[in-house]
Order: structure tokens, then C-alpha cells, then sequence
């Protein structure tokens, strides 16, 4: 997934990740995520304020954090986000990363004492991205997890790719499979 979120990272941060969890989850409004895919290299937990989501990736090894939010989210969420940036890099230090599109000749990096454009970067970039999110599924707001929008948004305008095979690509397909199950392959 990713056309569907927009993200940052905090890159370098000046703590381990076992203070970046301690601190993550002495914050009210964050959670662990037990929808989210697991691997053995990460940990996820989820930011809600009650009118937004975040969704955070800390990375176990080397220590960092990934955040992102659904482009559906009301437009609120441009303030609130960058109000958690600045609070998570603010207590870990690092440097902010946009890892989607910025404005030509705008910065995508961030240190602690250089982000005076980061506000303004950030609304630009989360406007394109919205628009061409918008053009693709619609202006309805929606506050939401990966999975919300994987169901509500993505799946209902989906066809299982054998609805559009005609009889004759079926029998090609049944004939390649056995053949291939026979060892012809």
C-alpha cells in the first residue's frame, strides 16, 4: 500500500527503540495496532485523538519511526499531524523525511534546528497528494486505518480477475496448470 497514506519518517533518532516505545505508549492517544502485518523487525502502534488516526512503524533495527495517515482523513489532520512530527521530534531528536511528493525546489528533510518551512511544506504536500486521491476515489471523508480503507475504498471498486476471463482463457489456464502440476514445466 501507499498511495492511499501520505508519510514521514524520523530518520536517526537519538534514542533506542526501546525508549521510543516507552515513550510512544505513555501518550493517551496511542495504542498498539493488532490489526496491523507484523514482521520481526517492527512494531506498530496507532495515534487517535478521537477525530484522527495516525498509524507509526518503529523500525527495531536501526531505531526509527514511520508515521503516516489515510488521505481520506478530514482535512484536519494536516494540523494535527504536524503537531505530532514536531512532538516526536522534539523528544527524539533526528530529522524529519516527507517520502512523498513536495513542491519543486521545497526541502523533503528536516533537522530540529532547520524545519521553519516544514509547516507549509507539509500542507503543500498533503495537497497534492489528497488531490490526486480525490480524482481516484472521491471527496468523502472518512477517519480510518489501512484496513478501513482497504475495505471501504479500494476493494468495493475491485473485480477478482476471473470475472473477466471468457470460457476459452479458463481452459488455457486449466490446461497450463496441469501441465505444470504434471511437471511439464
Amino acid at each position: 500500500m501507499g498511495f492511499e497514506a501520505f508519510q514521514v519518517r524520523l530518520q536517526n533518532p537519538q534514542q533506542n527503540a526501546a525508549a521510543i516505545e516507552a515513550f510512544l505508549l505513555s501518550l493517551p492517544q496511542i495504542s498498539i495496532d493488532r490489526d496491523a502485518l507484523h514482521n520481526g523487525d517492527s512494531k506498530y502502534f496507532l495515534w487517535n485523538d478521537g477525530h484522527h488516526i495516525v498509524e507509526i512503524e518503529l523500525d527495531l533495527h536501526p531505531a526509527s519511526l514511520s508515521t503516516r495517515f489515510m488521505l481520506c482523513s478530514p482535512e484536519s489532520i494536516t494540523h494535527a499531524y504536524l503537531e505530532l512530527l514536531l512532538l516526536l521530534q522534539q523528544q527524539f531528536g533526528g530529522q524529519l523525511v516527507i517520502c512523498d511528493t513536495v513542491p519543486e525546489s521545497r526541502p523533503h528533510e528536516f533537522a530540529v534546528h532547520n524545519r521553519s518551512e516544514l509547516p507549509e511544506v507539509l500542507r503543500q504536500s498533503i495537497d497534492l497528494r489528497r488531490a490526486a486521491w480525490v480524482r481516484q476515489f472521491g471527496s468523502r471523508v472518512m477517519t480510518a486505518t489501512s484496513h478501513d480503507v482497504y475495505a471501504n475504498y479500494i476493494l468495493p471498486i475491485c473485480r477478482p480477475a476471473t470475472s473477466t476471463l471468457t470460457a476459452k482463457d479458463r481452459q488455457k489456464n486449466n490446461f497450463r496448470a496441469n501441465r505444470l502440476s504434471a511437471g511439464y514445466f
